[in-house]
């Protein structure tokens, strides 16, 4: 993750990864372990924000070549 990018749709951005109490890594392991043995991953993790970029701002916005 870089820095500077905008926060997911849960708010959480990479600074708060970074400065967050050192157990979380121990946290966010075992929730990770425990997902690829159950081979179950929650609805939520699929979700994200798309911002489409226009290539040219006076074109038109529907276009997929814009």
């Amino acid at each position: 993750m870089k820095f500077g990018k905008a926060a997911g749709p849960d708010g959480l951005s990479t600074k708060h990864l970074v400065h967050a109490h050192p157990t979380l890594i121990m946290h966010l392991s075992l929730l990770f372990k425990e997902m690829a043995r159950h081979k179950i991953v929650p609805n939520p993790f699929g979700v994200g924000v798309i911002i489409p970029l226009l290539k040219d701002k006076e074109g038109d916005c529907n276009s997929i070549d814009n």
